[in-house]
């Protein structure tokens, strides 16, 4: 089983997102904050991060290259609501597997993890 975690500072999207993806079978944890996800993090390492890049209190940007450096197997998927062109080639540089923009659409988000999640369990 994929593990996720969501960070994201909307509660709703969280919790939206978190349910549609446990309906698939997979194991989500939510955080509201970066410092929050890192705890997390360091507890026990999701295969799977989806990250909103504009966090109300950190840059999403610093907390990819966070995670990267210090979890560099980690896979990311940013979510984001505002428009990105500017650093899109830092986030691919960086190793973020996709950009999908919100409003989220939930079976497209489904599909690309479901995806991700083949992959792991047959690399595995």
């Amino acid at each position: 089983m994929i593990n996720v975690l969501i960070l994201d500072d909307e509660p709703a999207i969280t919790e939206t997102v978190k349910a549609c993806l446990e309906d698939k079978g997979l194991a989500v944890r939510t955080s509201l904050t970066s410092e929050d996800a890192r705890r997390a993090i360091e507890q026990q390492p999701p295969q799977l991060v989806l990250l909103d890049i504009k966090l109300k209190e950190a840059d999403g940007l610093e907390v990819l290259k966070w995670m990267k450096r210090h979890h560099p197997a980690i896979q990311v998927i940013v979510l984001t609501g505002v428009d990105i062109e500017t650093i899109q080639p830092e986030l691919k540089q960086l190793g973020a597997l996709a950009v999908i923009h919100k409003p989220v659409s939930i079976p497209e988000l489904q599909r690309q993890i479901l995806v991700m999640a083949d992959k792991f369990t047959t690399a595995t």
